[in-house]
């Protein structure tokens, strides 16, 4: 029986591939929207994911869930790619609602198209294997939390302050570039070694090995994991074989008997 990974990569390749390329488009339009625009709202915006990407990745590991298969080592609750789908979706969506766009048919697309691309790409996930429905959904409400939280605190607050002062502005835009070099060395680098694990997988023609995630002892992971194996018989064997030491007789005389 093939390996939970190799037959649903197998069946659904144009899904794989969408998968895979999610990532980089959706990071490819917002740090491109941000040289294109050049304006605080962008700034703040992407300011905003990183912070919100931050926080989840953190989350992540508190809560620290396994995921559905082993497509992936690390947690799964909530996602990732839901948290980040769902925080640049809303703010988008929020931020062209209050534009004075947002009767013409370009803001009805970023209001109303935009979460719903979002949504399909965060139902690849489950689609894939590669976390449960309640882990996307759960990262795509942290996410869109996070994005209404930001953009209705930018929106009224922080922007309006920051419009009025040009240290403030500077201040804002190298915030955001010390924001993207982070999530570029922490996320892109990572990416980009996954990509090469695959096509070093792919050429082999086999599954590629990945370092062992291990719960905490108190997840459920581990409290539902099967009792036994080989380590607790080896285990029940040296102490049957102590207590015969103690009392005098070794395993080696007990076979002469």
């Amino acid at each position: 029986m093939p390996a939970p990974q190799q037959r649903q990569r197998g069946q659904h390749p144009v899904l794989e591939t969408v998968n895979d390329a999610t990532k980089w488009a959706v990071s490819a339009v917002a740090f491109g929207t941000l040289l294109w625009r050049r304006d605080m709202l962008a700034a703040w915006c992407v300011l905003g994911s990183v912070v919100a990407a931050v926080n989840c990745r953190v989350l992540k590991y508190l809560l620290n869930q396994a995921r559905p298969s082993e497509r992936k080592a690390d947690p799964g609750m909530p996602s990732a790619h839901g948290n980040s789908l769902g925080f640049l979706a809303t703010f988008v969506s929020l931020a062209a609602s209050v534009s004075a766009e947002s009767g013409t048919p370009a803001g009805l697309a970023l209001v109303l198209g935009v979460p719903t691309l979002g949504i399909f790409l965060a139902w690849l996930r489950v689609a894939l294997g590669y976390h449960t429905v309640a882990q996307v959904i759960a990262g795509w409400l942290v996410g869109g939390g996070s994005a209404a939280l930001w953009h209705g605190w930018g929106h009224r607050t922080v922007l309006p302050h920051v419009q009025q002062h040009a240290s403030l502005q500077r201040q804002l835009y190298a915030s955001t570039a010390m924001a993207v070099a982070f999530f570029i060395l922490q996320n892109v680098r990572r990416w980009v070694r996954e990509a090469r694990q695959q096509r070093r997988q792919h050429l082999a023609g086999g599954v590629a090995p990945k370092e062992e995630f291990k719960p905490k002892s108190n997840s459920k992971a581990v409290m539902n994991a099967p009792k036994g194996g080989k380590a607790k018989k080896e285990k029940q064997a040296e102490a049957k074989a102590k207590k015969l030491e103690k009392k005098g007789l070794a395993p080696t005389n007990l076979t002469k008997k």
